[in-house]
């Protein structure tokens, strides 16, 4: 049983108040971050709301009672400060919480506190690894992995719109799930996720364990009546092994990985084979292109605002060069879309090393995101999770992407690997 599923369990049995849970959770929380620094502002308000439960019947109080859990500076939370990370134009204080974080309270999950994220006004180093104190902990979902990754939270949530989710929780060991596109409202992120114009960026939580997004996922998805890109999806079909067909790569044009990385790759390659999977070495089609339409598209502005156009730079691109970006874009999504009509997923890296060293200077750089940058631009939902370690005791995490809306068989593949850990 997990932290996650234990703290459920002991909080739906009444032994422990849930505002003496959280009482503890909140030190806790203190003591790592004096450590680890990955927190920006602590809520104020948890410990009454954790009184508010132990006065709710136990039947009210939601399926996530007493569980903390923290929230990226970029998600919305009343009365608090988002996007102070960005600074001007974006920083503001919300004046209602984000869907997911509203989804949150009424599952009778409590807030701890608003993390750090990287922007462009935030140096490195920022929060501090603890799985590697000499190494990055990512770009910039990082808070909610380090809080994770040092059990300061439960779970903590995130946004990834090229890997934000997905190499901080490879680089502090820790699950990062970037769920299929049009699964969960962005309603609330800042800067605001507009549909058509950033189908990348997409809200997500950061767990310990594999089966903690079981409970977590029911929650955070589905309409909310102001994200028009969330829609209905498929009744899950979940394969037993002996039925899965599985991709693995671990290298394309682009993208070279150490000799450590290798080897977890081959092993959770090996893993699932033991299991029963037809495992094949396949690499998807025109993937050696996602760098260059993500930096297309890194080149075209978004609007500050989700109600009128109020972008804070002019673009720098023709309007040609855009037609011939989304043209580009919409053939490499086409040309994986094909590719997974003969697999149920595809395992490969998340990035070519474990977390780099901070050295003078340093900063998260675009090529950081080779791995991750070609799943945002599909849409697909991707799981980081754990495989391994380097020889200095590094994480070293694999993706597990599958087809769109099949979020719920990688759960399966992604626990595997997870458990040849254990």
């Amino acid at each position: 049983m997990s932290g996650f599923s234990e703290r459920r369990a002991l909080a739906a049995s009444g032994e422990r108040s849930i505002l003496s849970l959280i009482e503890e959770d909140v030190e806790r929380l203190r003591e790592t971050n004096a450590r680890y620094d990955y927190l920006s502002i602590e809520a104020s308000d948890c410990l009454e709301r954790a009184r508010r439960l132990d006065e709710t019947a136990p039947t009210d109080r939601g399926p996530l009672a007493g569980l903390s859990f923290t929230a990226k500076d970029w998600i919305s939370v009343a009365g608090l400060p988002a996007g102070r990370s960005f600074g001007a134009p974006f920083e503001r204080i919300a004046k209602r919480d984000a869907a997911v974080v509203a989804r949150l309270w009424q599952a009778g999950a409590i807030l701890l506190g608003i993390t750090r994220a990287v922007g462009d006004a935030d140096e490195a180093p920022g929060p501090v690894n603890p799985r590697a104190v000499a190494h990055t902990p990512g770009a910039s979902s990082r808070g909610d992995a380090v809080a994770v990754a040092c059990g300061g939270a439960f779970f903590g949530i995130g946004s990834d719109s090229g890997g934000s989710i997905r190499w901080p929780a490879h680089c502090c060991g820790v699950v990062g799930y970037k769920p299929s596109s049009g699964r969960v409202p962005s309603t609330g992120h800042v800067p605001p996720i507009i549909g058509l114009t950033d189908p990348r960026t997409v809200i997500g939580p950061l767990v310990a364990r594999v089966d903690d997004l079981l409970a977590l996922m029911p929650i955070l998805s589905g309409a909310d009546g102001i994200d028009a890109t969330v829609t209905g999806w498929p009744e899950p079909t979940v394969r037993r092994f002996d039925e899965m067909r599985i991709a693995v790569f671990d290298r394309f044009d682009d993208a070279e990985p150490d000799d450590e990385t290798m080897r977890v790759c081959a092993a959770a390659a090996a893993r699932l084979q033991t299991l029963g999977a037809t495992v094949s070495h396949e690499t998807p089609p025109l993937i050696e292109t996602a760098f260059a339409i993500t930096r297309a598209y890194w080149r075209r502005p978004e609007s500050m605002s989700n109600s009128t156009w109020a972008p804070p730079y002019p673009s720098s691109l023709t309007a040609d060069e855009v037609e011939k970006s989304l043209f580009d874009w919409d053939r490499l999504r086409r040309g994986f879309f094909s590719f997974m009509q003969d697999f149920d997923a595809i395992v490969c890296p998340v990035a070519a090393s474990p977390a780099p060293a901070i050295e003078p200077d340093y900063r998260v750089g675009a090529e950081d995101y080779r791995y991750t940058l070609p799943f945002s631009l599909t849409g697909q939902p991707v799981i980081a999770v754990p495989a391994g370690t380097s020889r200095d005791g590094r994480p070293i995490s694999l993706q597990v992407a599958g087809r769109l809306h099949g979020d719920e068989e990688l759960l399966a593949i992604a626990r595997a690997i997870e458990t040849a850990l254990d």
